[in-house]
């Protein structure tokens, strides 16, 4: 089946697909708070989505420090909204 992707030429575009999967990993950091996989990804939509850097910076230290061999990637990842930020 061919892959269809929605992406509007809106710099800041949400798809009600990103809004439910964030609602979702809320949902999940309710039931287990700190959930390094769910933070990960609300880190990831709040970069690449929301262009909230900061945030999503925040929330990547928050994992780093929960899991040290997740260290580098999250370093990676904050180098990478970090340049995005100064863009």
């Amino acid at each position: 089946f061919p892959v269809t992707i929605n992406k509007p030429n809106k710099p800041q575009f949400i798809s009600n697909n990103i809004l439910k999967s964030e609602s979702l990993f809320k949902k999940c950091l309710e039931i287990k708070p700190c959930n390094e996989e769910s933070v990960y990804f609300l880190a990831l939509i709040e970069g690449h989505y929301k262009k909230d850097y900061n945030k999503a910076c925040d929330m990547l230290k928050q994992i780093a420090k929960q899991n040290p061999s997740r260290w580098a990637e999250m370093t990676n990842l904050i180098s990478y909204f970090r340049k995005e930020q100064g863009k």
